[in-house]
């Protein structure tokens, strides 16, 4: 294929580039890798004029790889493995510092969905059921794909070293049909056999065997595309925040580097909520999503999540505890006098509900969960003393207590006050939900078993905050882990796996994010390794002499009159002009010849009200119901038609 660029053009992406590197420090590149920067332009064969000259060459490179891999989460790491399995020269980068990376993979269950052959169309089905309504964002191709990844995934985590001997029925959706063959790969005992450290002894070992190269506190700030292919040659890296390095990428660029949870002006952005918090890493900051756009990728999914749930976020760490609503099953609260009131004071949700991933069920369809923001927890003395409401408070949390974490109070009144909810709310809400514990039966539906009534105070209250495990959205890809353009076309050189841009569009089946990270972390790069980002030439030429656009002159339409014809015009949903013969004094035809009334309803008095008038000799006839002003618009016409016949 060839491409055409005119001078102007090139001087301003040379320019860009020169810019920017320039900017960062990197007109000589640094010493560690200036063989690198020699062997690319020299192996460009642009310095003594022997090729094509390319915009590649006119980036200052300073290292060369086969495969850069943004993020060392679960995908970055099935990725790595498999790139170095290929024999592919492999640079991975992470934002976060040693030892607090992983992704959300370290946070999570360390679950993954696995499928038997067998069962493949009946998991086929119940995944449909999963995607719900949501047939575009998630095809059948996507739900093919998902699914035979899924029957994969259990070999190859154990030809990695990994624990397989504990698979669970656990799904979801146990009223979904099929639902009795969803199948993770359970923890094992021993948590070396878990997945996450099962991927990290992996990556320290290909580290020490120098097959891939691993920089920490290393984010990747920027793609670099080629203007005229689009393809993306490489990233720059800003390397332990020191100095930014242009990386060339000669298979591709793979982002797994995470969602936007830790993004809160994303998520105000995409989710519509005014705050929501990591309930894993504090690095998944959208970045790679940013990065993708500016290449010209389309997003997908964007407000798909997993969650909110609730808990409470430590104010010094920012770190959110995970026990209280965050879990899939019954809360601790379930035995307790205790119930979630949002900033009215007022409860929102059953304090025991078993929150699907932050999914309820909302009269047949499943949305996310409303959350109140602030919300809290109240809760008696009786409470209090029978158990802290985390594991790792104190006893009769009175650590938390002094720590100004809970709030205590003689009254619910003054409770009230103190937190700054409406006291006469509160107050009115325990009353309410003591009396629906004595009829063993609540209007927000906790169960009756776990209807505790209040006692006597002191009264307690802690603030818990809507948080997401992940979130699903990002750059398009398809199933080949491609990232897709506007046009849904891919974007050369540049794939995506895990999270990022993750293939689940709406409800989510739990262990299937860990599942995604194995095949995409694969996948993406077994078909990166099939291809190279060749950037293409520039072949410069001259505009060539353009002709000046000359605007036509407007032209009134015009109609045929005379011989007892007249021309009328009234106002309806626009100007209707209508055409009008007279036979002597009596209405003859009447003609609606333009007017911008509405399909299907002004339509409608301009198929009724002219036949009308002429059959009553008289333009005092009935409007069209729901087409007054279509009808009103053509009266006046035939009026003003009749005024000039007479």
């Amino acid at each position: 294929m060839s491409y055409t660029i005119s001078r102007r053009d090139l001087v301003s992406a040379a320019g860009i580039a020169a810019g920017a590197a320039a900017a960062a420090g990197l007109a000589g590149g640094s010493a560690a890798y200036a063989a690198t920067s020699e062997k690319s332009s020299a192996a460009s064969g642009a310095a003594d004029g022997s090729a094509a000259l390319t915009y590649a060459d006119t980036v200052a490179w300073n290292y060369e790889v086969d495969v850069l891999i943004v993020g060392l989460g679960g995908a970055g790491a099935a990725a790595a493995i498999t790139a170095a399995q290929q024999g592919a020269r492999t640079l991975v980068v992470e934002k976060a510092p040693e030892g607090l990376d992983g992704g959300n993979t370290k946070f999570c269950s360390q679950r993954f969905l696995r499928t038997e052959e067998a069962d493949r169309d009946k998991m086929v089905e119940y995944m449909k059921q999963v995607r719900g309504l949501y047939t575009e964002d998630m095809s059948d191709e996507v739900i093919d794909y998902l699914v035979d990844g899924y029957t994969r995934t259990a070999a190859w985590y154990e030809s990695v070293g990994g624990y397989v001997d504990s698979p669970k029925v656990d799904p979801e959706f146990p009223d979904f049909v099929n639902s009795d063959i969803v199948v993770k790969n359970w923890t094992a005992d021993d948590y070396q056999g878990a997945f996450w450290p099962t991927m990290l002894r992996n990556i320290e070992q290909l580290q020490q065997d120098g097959k891939i190269e691993v920089w920490h506190n290393s984010p990747a700030v920027r793609l670099i595309q080629d203007p005229v292919s689009r393809t993306v040659l490489g990233a720059v890296v800003d390397k332990d925040g020191d100095e930014q390095l242009s990386i060339r990428a000669t298979h591709g660029v793979l982002l797994a580097c995470g969602g936007f949870e830790a993004n809160n002006q994303m998520v105000q952005d995409y989710v519509d909520m005014p705050k929501c918090v990591p309930l894993g890493t504090q690095y998944n900051t959208g970045d790679g999503i940013k990065m993708a756009q500016a290449v010209g990728a389309d997003l997908w999914h964007m407000s798909a999540t997993s969650g909110p749930f609730f808990e409470f976020q430590d104010p010094d760490t920012k770190v959110c505890y995970r026990q209280l609503l965050g879990t899939l099953s019954y809360s601790t609260l379930k035995d307790v006098a205790a119930i979630v009131v949002g900033a009215d004071g007022t409860r929102f949700m059953p304090e025991t509900v078993g929150l699907k991933h932050g999914h309820i069920l909302f009269h047949g369809l499943w949305i996310r969960v409303p959350s109140s923001y602030p919300s809290y927890v109240v809760f008696d003395e009786a409470a209090r003393t029978t158990k802290p409401f985390y594991r790792v408070w104190s006893q009769g949390m009175e650590d938390e207590i002094a720590k100004g974490w809970i709030t205590k109070a003689d009254t619910l009144e003054d409770l009230a006050d103190a937190i700054g909810v409406p006291s006469d709310n509160l107050a009115q809400q325990v009353q309410d939900y003591n009396g629906y514990c004595d009829a063993g039966e609540d209007p927000l539906g906790r169960p009756a078993e776990y209807l505790f009534p209040f006692g006597s105070g002191p009264y307690y209250a802690f603030p818990i905050t809507p948080c997401f495990i992940n979130t699903q959205g990002g750059p398009v890809r398809n199933t080949s882990c491609q990232v897709l353009d506007t046009n849904r076309e891919p974007i050369p050189g540049l794939f995506s796996a895990g999270e990022i841009g993750s293939f689940y569009s709406s409800l989510y089946q739990g262990a299937g994010n860990v599942a995604e990270c194995i095949m995409t972390g694969i996948d993406s790069i077994t078909n990166m390794m099939k291809q190279t980002t060749e950037a293409a030439p520039l072949e410069f030429a001259a505009a060539g002499e353009a002709q000046q656009y000359q605007p036509e002159a407007y032209a009134a339409p015009e109609y045929e009159l005379g011989d007892g014809r007249y021309l009328g015009t009234g106002d309806g949903m626009g100007v209707i002009t209508a055409r009008v013969t007279m036979d002597g004094d009596k209405i003859a035809q009447v003609e609606v010849l333009n007017g911008s009334e509405t399909p299907g309803i002004g339509s409608i008095a301009i198929a009724e009200v002219p036949q009308a008038i002429v059959d009553a000799q008289s333009t005092d006839v009935d409007t069209v119901a729901g087409a007054t002003r279509s009808s009103d618009g053509i009266i006046a016409a035939v009026k003003d038609a009749v005024a000039q016949a007479k």
